[in-house]
């Protein structure tokens, strides 16, 4: 992953598609890699997201719906990881975003977690 994060990163990297990008910041995040997750939405921002807001398939070319999805989730992926039974609170926040995290997100099983001022409260719907 991160052989991977460094080409993407490097030079070398002239028109790399953005397929699979989200998967692996979702794999990363999932392994609690949150400084990896982070490099790989700030590289998805910077050159597959036009100013738009539109994603591309080829780095600022082509329209892609896919990474329309993909790149919003991996941000909720790493906020808020859930499963039936289980909820995981900011699994994968970089550091950078410590200082300013305020994630409201809703998760598996009806749980929400808005938070203000750094401290997450979790609740469940009825």
């Amino acid at each position: 992953m991160r052989a991977r994060l460094c080409w993407l990163e490097s030079e070398q990297n002239e028109g790399e598609m953005a397929f699979g990008l989200d998967t692996l910041g979702w794999a990363a995040a999932h392994l609690g890699m949150a400084q990896e997750a982070e490099r790989l939405v700030l590289g998805m921002a910077r050159s597959y997201v036009l100013p738009s807001m539109v994603t591309t398939h080829n780095i600022r070319d082509l329209l892609n719906v896919d990474i329309g999805g993909g790149f919003p989730a991996l941000i909720a992926e790493m906020l808020v990881q859930s499963s039936r039974g289980w909820v995981a609170l900011l699994p994968a926040l970089p550091r950078r975003w410590r200082r300013d995290a305020s994630p409201i997100c809703t998760a598996a099983g009806r749980w929400s977690c808005p938070s203000s001022a750094g401290t997450a409260t979790v609740s469940r719907r009825c």
